[in-house]
C-alpha cells in the first residue's frame, strides 16, 4: 500500500489500515520545509511520516472577475509593522479593507478594518452578484500532484461555504447582528455564492484537481455564537449538495471545523463528509474522540487531537500518554495522528520541537505493535 492509499483508505475509515502520521502543514511539501526550527520534525517525516499536503487555491475576492472588479492592494511601513489596504470595485462604489502584520512573524495579520461594516458596504457587497465568476489557474495544484505522487494525498485547501464567502467580508460582530436581522438577505447572498462555488467545483473537477477538497464551514458559527438553528439553514443546506458534486466525482471532502462540534454531529453526517480537521479535545471542544467517533458510526475520519497549545506546555512523556489515548479512543481507525492546527508559526522552540518527535515517534510505535511493519 502507498502512502497515497493508506490516506484514501483511512479516509474511508477502513479497519487495519496503519494510522497516519500527517502533521498539519508539517512535511517537505509545504511551507514549513523553509523554516530550520522544523527540520529535525521534517526529517523525522521522511521517514515515518504518511502526507496529507494543503495546497491553497488562488482566490480572488469574492470569487469574482479581477478583470471586473479591479483588486488593489497598497502597502506602508509603520515602525516594525506594514499597513496593508486592500480594495476592490464593486458597481455602487469601491470597498476597502485595512490590516496590520509584522512581515518577520507569521500569522501576524490583523485587520483593523473590514471590508463590510455599513449598510452601504452590504449594498456594495450585493451588486457584485453582477460580476463573472473567476475560473483560476490550476496548474499549481497539477504540480504538486506530480511532485508528491504516492507519497501521500494532496488536498485543495479553501471551499468555503457560501454564507462564509459572505460572513468573511464582515466585521464579526456586524456580522452577528446583521445575520440575525436580515436573514432574507443572507439567503439572497448565499444563494448567490452557492451558483458561485458549484462553478468553480466543477472547474477544478475537470481540470484534475483533487480528489480531496479542504472545506471551511462550521467554524465560528456554532454554539455559542450562533444556534445549531443556524447551521441547520444555512450552511448544511448548501453544502449537501456541493459536497454531492465532490462525492460524485469519487473524491473526499476534509471539513475543517475547530472548537465545538457536539451540536454540528448530524450535519456531519447528513453531509457525508469523510474527514474532520482540527479535531480538538475537551475543553476546547466540547465532545471527545470516542464519543465522536460513536455518534457518527465509525463513518468519518478524524484528524488532530493532541492540542497545539500542549505541544508547548506539557513534557515528551505526556505527550506520548495524549497520543496513546488518542489511538484509542478512535478505535486504532479512521485517524490521522497530528497536532489539532495548522502550523501556523514561523518559528517553534526545541521543546515544541521535541514534542512533535515525540508524538511522531510514539505514533510509529503504536503501528508497530497494531500492524507490524507494514
Amino acid at each position: 500500500m502507498t502512502k497515497k492509499e493508506q490516506i484514501i483508505a483511512t479516509l474511508k475509515c477502513k479497519e487495519g489500515v496503519p494510522i497516519p502520521i500527517s502533521p498539519l502543514s508539517i512535511s517537505r511539501f509545504e511551507w514549513t520545509k523553509e523554516f530550520p526550527s522544523y527540520k529535525k520534525v521534517i526529517e523525522a517525516l521522511d521517514r515515518h511520516g504518511t502526507p496529507f499536503v494543503k495546497m491553497a487555491l488562488e482566490t480572488k475576492p469574492y470569487l469574482c472577475d479581477p478583470k471586473q472588479t479591479q483588486p488593489r492592494t497598497e502597502t506602508k511601513s509603520d515602525g516594525d509593522n506594514e499597513i496593508i489596504r486592500t480594495s476592490i470595485t464593486t458597481p455602487k462604489g469601491e470597498l476597502f479593507s485595512i490590516a496590520k502584520r509584522n512581515p518577520k512573524v507569521a500569522g501576524s495579520s490583523a485587520n483593523e478594518k473590514f471590508m463590510v461594516e455599513t449598510e452601504e458596504d452590504v449594498e456594495k457587497l450585493r451588486s457584485l452578484a453582477a460580476f463573472n465568476t473567476y475560473l483560476p489557474d490550476v496548474s499549481g495544484i497539477l504540480e504538486k500532484q506530480k511532485e508528491v505522487g504516492d507519497e501521500g494525498l494532496v488536498c485543495v485547501n479553501g471551499i468555503h461555504t457560501p454564507a462564509l464567502i459572505v460572513a468573511n467580508a464582515f466585521r464579526y460582530e456586524y456580522f452577528l447582528e446583521w445575520a440575525f436581522t436580515t436573514p432574507e438577505l443572507l439567503r439572497e447572498f448565499a444563494e448567490t455564492y452557492n451558483r458561485r462555488v458549484e462553478t468553480q467545483l466543477r472547474y477544478f473537477i475537470e481540470k484534475g484537481a483533487g480528489p480531496a477538497f479542504r472545506w471551511y464551514n462550521f467554524e465560528g458559527y456554532t454554539t455559542p455564537m450562533m444556534p445549531p438553528a443556524f447551521a441547520d439553514e444555512f450552511i448544511a443546506p448548501y453544502d449537501e449538495k456541493l459536497m454531492r458534486i465532490v462525492h460524485d466525482a469519487g473524491g473526499y471532502v476534509d471539513n475543517h471545523c475547530h472548537g465545538r462540534l457536539r451540536d454540528q454531529v448530524h450535519n456531519f453526517l447528513r453531509l457525508k463528509v469523510d474527514c474532520i480537521n482540527c479535531v480538538e479535545p475537551p475543553p476546547a471542544n466540547d465532545i471527545d474522540l470516542r464519543e465522536l467517533r460513536e455518534k457518527t458510526n465509525g463513518k468519518i475520519a478524524f484528524w488532530g487531537y493532541i492540542q497545539w497549545e500542549d505541544m508547548e506546555r506539557k513534557n515528551p512523556a505526556d505527550i506520548r500518554r495524549l497520543t496513546r489515548e488518542a489511538f484509542e479512543m478512535a478505535g486504532n481507525r479512521g485517524f490521522i495522528l497530528s497536532q489539532a492546527a495548522s502550523a501556523y508559526a514561523s518559528e517553534i522552540s526545541e521543546h515544541f520541537s521535541g514534542n512533535l518527535l515525540a508524538m511522531i515517534d510514539e505514533g510509529v510505535k503504536i503501528n508497530r505493535e497494531l500492524f507490524g511493519d507494514n
